[in-house]
């Protein structure tokens, strides 16, 4: 297998193409899209292998090199919109239900906007059966499986974007990247 670095240059883009389109395709699964954010981590941190890297000015190279790779196939604006997706996913799974007031009676759905008509104090009734704490009990933790997942995407897709905007560091091209892709506000913004 030939290492990403020695592979020609149209062949490196079509490989970080591969994996932007794992990353953002809805028919991805969680663990299909870890696993190309992981994959592009890895060329971001220079694909390094103690074997083909005899010094740290080498691997410093290589980071270099390879975030280059990854901006000239268009990854930036694919991790901000990946970045996103995930991000609204986890603040979808974050909400948490809200206890009712002491007596019960007071409905808090003002503040907890995002529970659209939940009832905490239906979620929390003393008349619940077994079965129903049972099966809110795997809920839970398959809610919590889902947030560590987004957890660690997030992670990922944020180390990526962290590598790239070092290693491009004082070029005035980055800056208009960033403007395009909307990460940026294009004019200066005011808090008043």
């Amino acid at each position: 297998m030939t290492a990403f670095t020695e592979l020609p240059e149209a062949r490196q883009d079509e490989t970080v193409q591969t994996l932007l389109s794992k990353l953002l395709s809805p028919a991805s699964n969680s663990a299909e899209r870890h696993s190309a954010a992981r994959h592009l981590l890895h060329i971001a941190h220079g694909t390094f292998e103690p074997e083909t890297c005899p010094s740290p000015e080498h691997h410093l190279h290589l980071i270099l090199t390879n975030c280059c790779t990854l901006r000239r196939a268009g990854a930036l604006p694919k991790l901000w919109q990946a970045l996103k997706r995930t991000a609204r996913e986890w603040e979808d799974l974050s909400h948490l239900p809200i206890p009712p007031d002491h007596d019960g009676e007071h409905d808090d759905q003002h503040l907890h906007p995002n529970r659209q008509g939940r009832s905490s104090a239906s979620m929390y009734s003393p008349h619940r059966s077994a079965y129903n704490a049972k099966e809110e009990e795997a809920k839970a933790a398959e809610r919590q499986e889902r947030l560590e997942e987004a957890n660690a995407e997030l992670a990922l897709l944020l180390a990526v974007l962290y590598f790239m905007t070092e290693c491009s560091r004082g070029d005035e091209t980055w800056g208009d990247e960033l403007s395009a892709s909307s990460l940026v506000s294009p004019r200066p913004s005011r808090l008043s």
